[in-house]
């Protein structure tokens, strides 16, 4: 199997699994956001935020540098699994903590601390299920990825139903994640040690420090990208409460789910840009050129269209009293449109061992995020946070893109966003006139409008063909090519 059809493979396995989970996750948002209303629904937003902000403290970017370095030799597995089982250990008493000093720091009221120490246990269970996808991973194995995904979302469905039968309090549903957590890491174990590796733990101050400094790079982005993620819902609650909160992640949840699908191809191509940085420089280049493109072809109609049916989304799921979400959705959606095209450069970044370039230009982001949060939340609340957010991902954008060694020039990336725009326009026009119906209908047959007006314009021209027939016939991407 040459790269482009492993590509093609674990990112169909981990989409059809972000499909079903998306199912599932859509009913138990729907069911949560209803029965606890904005202020229960934003006491769980914000317990989630607080406690994720933090949760790098119990991963370090151990997740990121294993599956670039194991990808690359995969007889590392035992070793690297054998030696962070012990160092997660600590790491995760340290997170736990840190967090519970925090969070009584800041004077919230006391059934809110119990609920954050809920979640974050819940969180030390998924950075030890994070240790195992890396293996997963690191083997392009993301079937099992994607089983324990089902498994993961279709349990907490079930739990949240069983809680809102039973009656259950904020606390009660924040520990439906613990179990959840438990039963899929206990899945993910099993499938490690009997298809991957024997787990053995393996004791050496000197090697974990060793590692730890290594992983510190990718760890310091991972606390920027986590800072950026939720430091808008803990700033929002510590200004305007948990209402604010839950009104603005009713949105900020619909957005970022949507981030399934850079994040499952990035998870794809990363171990392959990994080999190609030390096997094919060219062949990396040409396999980010195509990922640039595929993405931005998705990701501009993905903005256009939500934002013109933001209403019958947020209502259809939420309902009236998450009305202001629907402004909201309008501004965040524009995140993830520069997220989709950020996904391709930041894995490229990584694989080409720039982790330093990367870790400055996402502390750029950061910084600005946070400080544009500080200004404007004050004054606009949730429409701030939102500006902020989008504004940071921009940056991002031009951050990375310029640092990458993949550049399109000026004409021929004007054709090919016209060729995105005039699809657009008519995929809008629908849209537009047919809003009065049926959200599904109008999806569906807005989506192919696109697609066919994309089709028609030839918005993959002559080269992009040829790049594809290539991968197809596995003349490019070869792994396993031999030189004549």
């Amino acid at each position: 199997m040459n790269v482009i059809q492993r590509i093609a493979k674990n990112t169909t396995v981990l989409l059809v699994s972000q499909v079903i989970g998306m199912f599932f996750s859509f009913f138990t948002v729907m069911f949560a956001a209803r029965y606890l209303g904005t202020e229960g629904y934003g006491i769980i937003s914000f317990a989630t935020a607080f406690a994720g902000m933090l949760h790098i403290f119990a991963d370090l970017g151990l997740y990121s540098y294993t599956v670039r370095e194991v990808s690359r030799d995969l007889n590392l597995t035992k070793k690297f699994v054998g030696m962070i089982i012990p160092i997660k250990c600590i790491l995760s008493v340290f997170y736990f903590i840190i967090t519970a000093v925090i969070i009584n720091i800041l004077g919230y009221e006391q059934n809110v601390i119990n609920v954050v120490y809920i979640i974050t246990f819940s969180y030390v269970l998924y950075s030890f299920l994070q240790m195992l996808y890396s293996v997963f991973q690191s083997y392009e194995k993301m079937e099992y990825m994607s089983i324990c995904n089902v498994i993961n979302s279709g349990l907490l469905l079930v739990g949240i139903i069983y809680a809102i039968n039973q009656n259950f309090t904020v606390f009660g549903f924040a520990c439906i994640y613990i179990i959840t957590n438990t039963i899929t890491l206990s899945i993910a174990f099993l499938i490690t040690i009997r298809l991957f590796v024997k787990i053995k733990i393996k004791i050496n101050i000197k090697e974990w420090i060793g590692i730890i400094k290594i992983s510190l790079p990718f760890a310091i982005v991972r606390m920027a990208n986590t800072i950026y993620f939720y430091i808008d819902s803990v700033m929002l609650s510590y200004v305007y409460g948990q209402s604010a909160v839950g009104l603005y992640n009713a949105a900020y949840g619909i957005v970022f789910s949507l981030n399934f699908v850079p994040l499952l191809y990035g998870q794809s191509i990363y171990p392959m840009l990994s080999r190609l940085f030390k096997t094919s420089k060219k062949e990396q280049e040409l396999l980010v050129q195509f990922s640039f493109r595929l993405m931005t072809i998705f990701a501009i109609p993905l903005g256009i269209g939500i934002t013109l049916l933001s209403d019958k989304i947020i209502l259809l799921i939420f309902g009236d009293e998450f009305f202001e979400s629907i402004f909201i959705l309008q501004i965040l959606i524009w995140a993830i449109v520069f997220k989709f095209i950020n996904s391709v450069f930041l894995r490229f970044l990584y694989a080409s061992d720039k982790e330093i370039i990367t870790t400055k230009i996402i502390l750029v982001g950061v910084i600005v995020n946070i400080v544009m949060n500080i200004f404007l939340i004050p004054s606009y609340s949730y429409f701030g946070a939102a500006f902020a957010t989008v504004t940071t991902e921009f940056i991002l954008l031009i951050g990375l893109y310029y640092y990458s060694s993949y550049k399109m020039s000026k004409k021929d990336l004007l054709i090919f966003i016209s060729k995105i725009g005039i699809a657009t326009i008519a995929m809008a026009s629908f849209i537009y006139y047919f809003h009065s119906y049926n959200l599904a209908f109008i999806a569906v047959f807005g989506t192919a409008i696109y697609f066919l007006i994309f089709y028609l314009v030839k918005g993959l021209d002559e080269q992009d063909i040829v790049i594809i027939k290539q991968l197809g016939d596995g003349i490019i991407f070869n792994r396993n090519k031999t030189k004549k």
